[in-house]
């Protein structure tokens, strides 16, 4: 798998607050291209500890946000997760402020490192804002070569 994918593949779990994103959940293609399977445990309606492996990478590997990320509007996202079923109000809220950190985060051409330590450094007594961003695997180390 690309860096780029890895990084599209990272805001995206981002976005929507997966859960469940550890080896298991993410295959690559026969052309090489990053494929994320089982997104069912997204969305949270409140902050709590997930796999966060391919996001862990994006962050020790210090990948930009994408770029593409400042083009995306929350009425869009905000429509298309409603029509996939996702109608808790605290949820929708919390994803909206995912979206929020994530584009203002690509507009200042950050990496996920500093992303993962705004939300840490938002309410240390908790945990941070966001999910805890550690894993005990690595196995994600090796889907792209460490940066030279």
């Amino acid at each position: 798998a690309s860096q780029e994918d890895i990084s599209r593949a990272a805001a995206f779990d981002f976005l929507i607050g997966s859960m469940d994103r550890h080896y298991n959940n993410w295959m690559v293609s026969q052309d090489g291209r990053l494929v994320l399977i089982d997104n069912g445990a997204s969305f949270p309606s409140k902050y709590s500890l997930g796999h966060k492996e391919i996001m862990r990478h994006a962050a020790n590997f210090t990948m930009l946000i994408p770029k593409e990320v400042q083009s995306w509007r929350w009425d869009e996202v905000d429509k298309v997760i409603r029509a996939g079923g996702v109608n808790d109000k605290e949820a929708i809220r919390l994803t909206k402020d995912r979206f929020l950190y994530l584009q203002s985060s690509a507009k200042a051409g950050e990496d996920f490192g500093v992303l993962r330590d705004k939300f840490i450094a938002q309410d240390p007594s908790k945990g941070g804002r966001f999910f805890m961003w550690y894993n005990s695997r690595d196995e994600v180390g090796t889907l792209v070569p460490k940066p030279k």
